[in-house]
């Protein structure tokens, strides 16, 4: 009987922390597929469901996770605009870089 009260108070509070963590743990991820750099920014921060069914189908069709982040909503909402502005500068980089090198062979 003890075994059992047990068991079902388990239960409760695992219910209970799955039902939390998905509603309050976001994720923000970016991998790299068929050659293609992908971020889920443009989807916001993900839920902790739909996030792990994604980490574990990426590796699965031949793609890498390059980078992947959880916290709250507004944690992973400022990861998603740093990450943005950091991409986006070594974009803006690597442009420059090859303007530079081209003009150097004339």
């Amino acid at each position: 009987m003890v075994y059992v009260l047990c068991l079902l108070a388990a239960l409760v509070v695992w219910i209970f922390y799955r039902k939390r963590r998905f509603k309050l743990l976001k994720h923000y991820i970016e991998y790299v597929y068929m050659g293609d750099h992908v971020t889920t920014a443009d989807y916001g921060p993900l839920d902790d469901l739909i996030a792990t069914g994604l980490l574990k189908q990426i590796p699965r069709h031949g793609g890498k996770v390059l980078y992947h982040r959880t916290g709250t909503f507004d944690e992973v909402h400022d990861i998603i605009r740093f990450r943005d502005t950091q991409l986006a500068e070594s974009k803006l980089n690597a442009v420059i870089e090859k303007h530079y090198k081209d003009n150097l062979n004339f």
